[in-house]
Formats: C-alpha cells, structure tokens, sequence
C-alpha cells in the first residue's frame, strides 16, 4: 500500500517568518536532537523515541507522543518535517515524519548551533526562549529574540521601543524582561513614565507592633512596616526591590509583590502610623543586557544569518558527545512537565503554609499574589499537604 503525504507546508518565503521558524524549533534540547534525528525516510514516533534514547543515553523519560508533538506540532508547522500515514501492520497504518530540504539545510544547522551555544555558555535554551506553545504567530521564543536584538543593537531601550519593535504588547514584553533578568541577561529598571506623579510613604510614628495586618496579609505587612520604620521614607518599588532579595519573596512575581506592597503601605496610611506625599518622577523604565548577555545575543545573531540564507560553514560534530548533556540541562529547569518557575513557586506555597499551620486559600493568595488553584492541586497530588473544610472556608496544612 502507498504511504499517504498527510501534512505538508512549505517554509517560509519571509526572512522574518523563517527566523521565526528556526527559533520556535530549536527552543528546547529535545527539539535541537529530534531535528537532527530525522532522515529522507519516515519514522514513527516510536522508532524517534528509540533512536533519541540511545543519542541521549535515556537521561530523560520522553515517551512516542513527545515526538508526535515536536514533529507534528512544531517542525511540519514550519516546513522541517512532511508528516506521512504509513503501514506498519496488515491494515494497521501510523503517523510517522521524515526531514525536508529546508530542514537538512537550515534546521539541522540551527540545531547543531544551538546545542553548541548551550555547551558553551551551560544554559538551556529553554531559559531563554521559553515554550513555543501559543496559537499567536508571533510566539514567546520569537518575541524574546528579538527583545535580546534590539537590546543588543540600541544598548538599551524602554518597554514601549521593545513593544513596538517586537510589535507585542508592554505586558508581554515586561514578562519577558522579568525572566531574562531572572537569568542573568537583561538589567531592568522600573521607573514607571516620564512625569509620572508617584506616591512615597514616611512613617510618622507609633509602635510598629501596633499595626494591624493589612488584607489580613500578616507576613508582608510586618515586613513593610519594619522596612518603613528602618529607612523613615520610600515608594512602594524601593520597598518591593528590598523584599524580592529576601528569601520568603524571592521566587513571587515582582509586579505582583509591588501591588500587594502598595495596598500595605495604603492600609499603613490610613491606619495612621504613615503618610503619603507626591513626588515627580524624570526617568524612565530601562532595559539592557548584561555582559553574559551580550555575548550570547552576539552569538545568537547566527539564526538571522541563517535565516537569510547568507553564507554559513556547516557545523559538524558527534552528536553523541553534546547530547546527553544537553538534555540534563533542559531537565534541570523543566522537571518532568512542571517548570522550575512552578515548582518554585510550590515551594513559596509550602512554606507559607508551613509558617501559618493552617492557612484558607484566600490568604494564600493574598501572600503570593497569583491564581494558586493549581499549585495547591500539585502540592495535594504529591501528597505534601493536606486540606479541610471548616464551615465555608477550606483550610490546607501540611501532611505530618
């Protein structure tokens, strides 16, 4: 029987739709190796995932529908693979993909050079880029290029001139500061707007013991009004900048943090222990990449080049030798389906259930400042902690 040609796109005509392409395939290790690991013939998912365990040493427990998912939703969306029905049994037919021109030309390029940044610099790709799993055609690693581009091209610039130049919005683009800076990349400073009127607090007095918890956030209240009484006056971005260095704070989303922070100093106010004045800001929100990330935005502008079909040497070397240790990188920062972003904010939960003892999930989400339902999910499913209903509030502990 003929094998059926099931899906198949062409790569893109655009320079801009091909660094797009190139990006959102070779954001995370797995992806960089399955690349490699297709041939002119058809491989079945299972047959991928066999040849990936031997390259890698089965350092990581990928299953046939990790690679329906990175051939079939990735790499055929872009022109790299062609996605074929082929018969393995008497009336029994699988999907199974095989490697196009564009990718033995372009995409295994990009492939071999993204395992060798990774070496070269002990990073996962997927710490820059991040997951590729948006139905927007401008995705979260192609965005993050291009914010690393222009930083590198201008020196520095504004939330609004990355916004502009990614043509994503401020939101998105200040996510995405937030994570580079995470990792050591970007510097960002928030100062809000030219001429914006911002609010400062003083304290004027009174036992700190005495004041009450605001939103019934206990812990951050306390932390708030023993910076205040230390420093006598500060903005809310001074105080959250203190707090994101502490420990308890140190893994929460800073804009988040900074929100909760100006409804304590507000709470503060108008329980008389401080008072607000206005003052004018002149400068500006200002992003610019470190020396670590100058240096590998440099090197990241070889998938431009590519992209643009200039001149590029071939890049050769034994995959085995990269491999495996390029997969424990990814597996470093993404532990089996759970980002090290939510397995560290599940730890934040922990402990501050484990500080109060027993805490509802409003407070919770009151201290962390982020829809918490799946985190506690997960923390239920491991088993580490425990929940009760107490008349309408539900209350989690941890498990003895």
């Amino acid at each position: 029987m003929k094998d059926q040609i099931s899906q198949f796109n062409e790569y893109p005509s655009t320079l801009e739709g091909r660094l797009n392409a190139l990006i959102n395939s070779i954001n995370t290790e797995p992806k960089q190796i399955t690349l490699l690991l297709l041939r002119e013939y058809p491989q079945t998912g299972n047959e991928l995932c066999k040849s990936f365990k031997k390259t890698t040493k089965n350092v990581w427990p990928l299953n046939r529908r990790n690679f329906h998912d990175y051939c079939g939703l990735s790499f055929v969306r872009y022109g790299l693979a062609k996605e074929e029905l082929i018969s393995i049994k008497q009336n029994l037919k699988s999907r199974a993909w095989s490697s196009t021109n564009a990718n033995e030309k372009f995409g295994k390029n990009a492939a071999l050079f993204a395992l060798q940044l990774g070496a070269k610099y002990n990073i996962s790709l997927f710490e820059i880029f991040k997951s590729s799993n948006s139905p927007s055609a401008k995705q979260a690693p192609y965005t993050r290029y291009l914010t690393l581009e222009y930083l590198l091209k201008s020196g520095g610039a504004r939330r609004i001139d990355l916004s502009e130049y990614s043509s994503s919005s401020t939101v998105n683009i200040l996510d995405h500061l937030r994570e580079l800076e995470r990792i050591g990349l970007v510097n960002y400073t928030s100062m809000g707007t030219e001429g914006e009127k911002w609010t400062q607090y003083s304290w004027i007095g009174g036992d700190p013991k005495d004041v009450k918890p605001v939103s019934r956030q206990k812990n951050i209240t306390s932390d708030v009004v023993k910076y205040l009484t230390e420093v006598g006056v500060a903005h809310r971005n001074e105080i959250s900048k203190f707090l994101s260095t502490l420990d308890y704070y140190k893994n929460r989303d800073f804009d988040k943090l900074n929100h909760n922070v100006s409804i304590i100093l507000g709470g503060i106010a108008s329980q008389g222990f401080a008072k607000s004045s206005h003052v004018y800001n002149e400068q500006k929100s200002f992003a610019k990449l470190t020396d670590m990330g100058k240096l590998i935005t440099t090197d990241l502008q070889y998938l431009r080049n590519l992209a643009d079909n200039n001149d590029i040497s071939i890049i050769k070397f034994n995959l085995e030798d990269y491999a495996s240790e390029a997969v424990l990188r990814y597996k470093n920062v993404y532990s089996f389906g759970k980002s090290k972003d939510f397995l560290e904010r599940c730890q934040v939960i922990y402990e501050l259930i484990d500080k109060n003892k027993k805490i509802n999930k409003r407070d919770i989400r009151l201290n962390i400042g982020v829809n918490i339902g799946i985190h506690l999910n997960y923390l239920l499913k491991e088993n580490k902690i425990t929940k009760e209903r107490i008349g309408r509030n539900v209350y989690y502990s941890i498990k003895n």
